[in-house]
């Protein structure tokens, strides 16, 4: 009784007299901090989900899971059509196993399962994540570190116009006085943690519930049951 009292943390009232006896519960207890201090560790990473490597990154990781992975864009967009014209090779690996698609959500549940890459303009897949983000509270997309072009925005006027030089000076006081800056921060995705998802995917950590510890209630009941009819 006293070795299965050890399994418990409990120990015994009496301990052996003689020395070889002594020497065998030492090591009882050994093995019994080992397999108690490996369950907890083992139970503490089951219940705590690890941090997990974004695989895919770049457009050079996406072509080396093309068996794997689709990759898809609106079609008839800006992006398809440069693309079409690209003569960069891995631009052309990349139009040539391109998928027309529009976001909707059974593309939306291949991204959250690794399967599916969608290629966008960044400011449109901002407000993707932003409002899954806050109706999951998860940080379930990430964007990639490649960027295809530059998106820059202009006001286009009539050739030899005599305004160009007052729209270009309103448009510099627009900056220096900081409104510019404004728009941009009211109007675009506010900056939340799901900003910071880019080379590893954030750990969820949650709290133990009676959920996590149903299987210990089940394994009770059984030796509830086991003992009444060992009584």
């Amino acid at each position: 009784w006293y070795m299965y009292g050890a399994l418990l943390q409990q120990g015994g009232m009496h301990l052996p007299y003689a020395d070889s006896a002594r020497i065998i519960v030492g090591s009882w207890w050994l093995v019994v901090l080992v397999v108690a201090t490996t369950y907890c560790g083992n139970l503490v990473a089951f219940l705590t989900f690890p941090k997990i490597d974004i695989p895919i990154t770049t457009i050079d990781e996406l072509l080396a899971h093309k068996d794997t992975v689709t990759w898809s864009l609106i079609g008839g967009s800006f992006l398809e059509k440069q693309l079409q014209i690209a003569r960069e090779p891995k631009f052309m690996r990349l139009y040539r196993g391109l998928q027309k698609r529009e976001p909707n959500e059974d593309m939306i549940r291949d991204i959250e399962k690794g399967k599916h890459v969608f290629i966008d303009w960044k400011i449109r897949l901002q407000y993707i994540m932003k409002k899954r983000y806050m109706v999951t509270d998860r940080c379930d997309f990430a964007i990639g570190l490649d960027d295809f072009y530059d998106e820059q925005l202009g006001m286009a006027v009539p050739q030899n116009t005599p305004y160009l030089t007052t729209i270009n000076e309103e448009i510099k006081k627009l900056h220096q006085v900081g409104l510019i800056h404004k728009w941009l921060t009211n109007y675009l995705p506010k900056r939340d943690r799901c900003w910071k998802v880019r080379h590893v995917a954030e750990v969820n950590n949650h709290t133990v519930n009676m959920d996590d510890m149903q299987g210990s209630f089940f394994v009770l009941f059984l030796g509830f049951l086991l003992s009444l009819f060992v009584i």
